[in-house]
């Protein structure tokens, strides 16, 4: 027993004097600072965000009863209402499930059980699952041709943004010159000093180069032409029907869900409104349909400045004392042209490519949703967890690929965890940097005085994965004799 105890003191001893190697003969704690710190930093974020899973914002359309007054008058009923309506209540039963599932512990049994609640046929209280995921392809396709002029517009502006793009060619090529100057350098003790040259390559100037493309140039002013004729406007007519009061139920779900938003207290009958109504003035098509009118405006604005143009471009190349450059007027009016027709098909496509995915995505989160419930309540195989998150994921990519100004559906952000993370990283790694200069200043000033750290003939590999440092000041006459080796190349004795 005696001597295993033996064993661990020494290696408990060697344990020791090897860290105290590392500390004194490498940069190690800019290691450890900027991983301590990082880690302290991004988990203490995800912890506090950790409770935000379970807080997802939840308001119903209450488009509903508006929708059934229509049909009862034998009215139609808007489809664009009626896309953004279903779909956003659609994800708002899977959201509803997930807080209230966090309520209860947020175990994937209580999660199943939720979504079950809302599938099962018997339970039926309001509108379910499998009836969403039945209406919204119908829904999508009627939507979609409710909104045919943006269709078009994403399939026919790519041509024209691509000729504006070939219609220029741009080169920039910065130049440098070589800075000579002297120094006067030093030994370590101010003394044996000599006048040094030295030189570095400095910017001097730039060379842009411009090559416009007559033949390009043509095809964008034909197309753009062709484009402004066939669509002289963008301008979605059909209007939203909002609604115009919110149930107690629903004021419950807004209420409890945005306890952050409204500081804890009870939304007024217009604050919970405006947040029913988030359906509609935070779709795609409301909130993006100025930014689509204000880009096609700059479209036909710009189509005469480019004729006008065409007439007075031509390649050049000139020289300036800036990397950056905007290039020849012409040149100006061809980006411009081609900045507002890529703006116009980005947007266009948004509002389009969302009312797409939710068609063809609604029975996929039925699917999803049916299979987690038979996982987690009927004992299938599956991995809970996974289908989980595919459950969320999909839900939120209708969400939020069709409600650019709606609510914040993703209250937890991978992303602030990262920059939380990448800021303890590098403020502990500078925490590290101090740690290590005042250590070698430590370490120096006992070497001076004679009071030398221990230190064994550790491995070199010890220190090579940090990146070492040389472990002592090399011997010098001012070093005491006692010190010094008689040994060759074996540094210093101890």
């Amino acid at each position: 027993m005696g001597n295993l105890k033996q064993k661990f003191a020494d290696v408990a001893a060697r344990a020791k004097e090897q860290s105290l190697h590392l500390i004194y003969t490498t940069p190690i704690e800019i290691a450890i600072g900027a991983v301590f710190v990082g880690a302290m930093a991004g988990g203490g974020n995800y912890w506090v965000q950790s409770g935000d899973e379970g807080k997802i914002p939840i308001a119903f359309s209450e488009v509903g009863k508006t929708i059934r007054a229509l049909e009862r008058e034998g009215q139609p009923v808007p489809p664009l209402t009626k896309f953004y309506a279903t779909t956003s209540d659609y994800t708002m039963q899977v959201f509803e499930a997930n807080n209230t599932a966090f309520e209860r512990g947020g175990s994937n049994s209580t999660f199943g059980a939720e979504l079950d609640y809302r599938m099962d046929r018997a339970l039926r209280v309001h509108k379910q699952i499998p009836e969403y995921a039945k209406e919204i392809p119908g829904a999508a396709a009627a939507a979609l041709e409710s909104v045919d002029k943006l269709v078009k517009a994403a399939q026919e502006l790519p041509p024209v943004i691509a000729a504006f793009e070939a219609s220029w060619d741009e080169h920039h090529r910065d130049v440098t010159k070589t800075r000579r100057w002297t120094e006067k350098e030093c030994d370590s003790e101010g003394k044996n000093c000599r006048d040094v040259e030295k030189s570095e390559e400095v910017y001097d100037y730039t060379v842009h180069t411009y090559t416009y493309h007559a033949d390009q140039a043509a095809v964008a002013a034909k197309l753009l032409g062709a484009f402004l004729e066939r669509h002289p406007d963008l301008q979605v007519n059909e209007r939203l029907i909002l609604s115009t009061k919110t149930d107690p139920e629903n004021e419950y779900a807004i209420e409890k869900s945005m306890k952050e938003l409204f500081k804890g207290k009870i939304p007024t009958q217009a604050q919970a409104l405006e947040m029913a109504n988030k359906w509609a003035t935070g779709s795609n098509l409301y909130t993006l349909q100025p930014a689509i009118n204000a880009n096609h405006g700059g479209m036909r604005s710009i189509a005469p400045q480019w004729q006008a143009a065409m007439r007075t471009a031509h390649s050049q190349q000139y020289n300036t004392n800036s990397s950056s450059d905007s290039g020849p007027a012409e040149f100006q009016t061809a980006n411009s042209a081609r900045d507002y027709a890529n703006a116009t098909h980005t947007n266009a496509s948004r509002v389009v490519n969302g009312i797409h995915m939710a068609g063809y995505s609604a029975k996929t989160l039925e699917t999803q949703v049916k299979e987690y419930v038979g996982i987690t309540q009927d004992y299938k195989p599956g991995n809970a967890n996974k289908k989980r998150s595919e459950v969320m994921q999909t839900a939120r990519a209708i969400y939020q690929n069709n409600f650019a100004g709606g609510l914040d559906v993703q209250p937890f952000k991978w992303l602030e965890v990262m920059i939380y993370a990448g800021i303890g990283l590098l403020g502990g790694g500078l925490a590290g940097a101090g740690a290590d200069k005042l250590i070698n200043i430590k370490r120096r000033e006992s070497y001076r005085m004679g009071n030398l750290l221990p230190q064994r003939n550790w491995n070199s590999s010890l220190s090579g994965s940090f990146g070492s440092r040389t472990n002592f000041p090399s011997v010098t006459d001012d070093t005491p004799a006692g010190s010094r080796s008689k040994k060759p190349n074996n540094g210093v004795q101890l």
